[in-house]
């Protein structure tokens, strides 16, 4: 059994209000978005020492949604980037980006999302 385990760890629902979004309208009010990632890894390789941190991924999340990029999309692929680079070990990560109640010409919609994974 322990050959197959597959560790996995995940931040779920940061909350963050900023001003972001691909139209000029999006960027003049702060908007709700609920970020949410998971990196999945292998146990047995870990060396001793070696850790996958919450909170830091919260950090990179946190660091990547703050940055001049508007495209979620852009900002999806950027988390994972990142994801990457800090945990160069890991076997796969996903990143959600939901805009919650956009205001999108009379529409009443609870959330859009953006999500990208790898592998």
């Amino acid at each position: 059994m322990s050959e197959n385990l597959v560790g996995k760890i995940a931040v779920n629902a940061l909350q963050l209000h900023i001003k972001k979004g691909l139209y000029a309208s999006e960027r003049q009010i702060e908007n709700h978005f609920s970020v949410s990632a998971e990196v999945t890894y292998d146990p047995q390789s870990m060396q001793n020492g070696t850790y996958l941190d919450y909170e830091r991924l919260a950090e990179l999340l946190s660091k990547e949604m703050h940055k001049d990029v508007q495209l979620l999309e852009q900002v999806a692929q950027n988390c994972l980037l990142a994801i990457q680079s800090e945990w160069p070990f890991a076997n796969g990560a996903k990143v959600i980006i939901e805009k919650l109640n956009p205001a999108f010409n009379g529409l009443k919609l609870a959330s859009v999302k953006v999500e990208l994974a790898y592998p």
